[in-house]
């Protein structure tokens, strides 16, 4: 997995989604790290700037991906 490199924060269509399909999995647009389908996202915003991600397993879920400077989502 390479270092998480911060990205617009997505707001219109065609932006950079958090994370993007490839194949049968998703992978995390920061850091190319494997994403679970129907993980929840919570992204760390600085500036406009996504500079980290955290993934659970449902809402209150344990985290299933984490990278960047990524905050617990609360």
């Amino acid at each position: 997995m390479d270092a998480f490199t911060p990205f617009p924060e997505p707001r219109e269509r065609g932006d950079t989604p958090l994370v993007q399909h490839a194949g049968s999995t998703y992978v995390c647009s920061g850091c190319g790290g494997p994403v679970p389908d129907g993980a929840w996202l919570h992204e760390t915003v600085v500036d406009g700037l996504v500079v980290g991600l955290l993934a659970r397993a449902g809402n209150d879920g344990p985290i299933v991906h984490q990278c960047g400077r990524a905050g617990d989502g609360a």
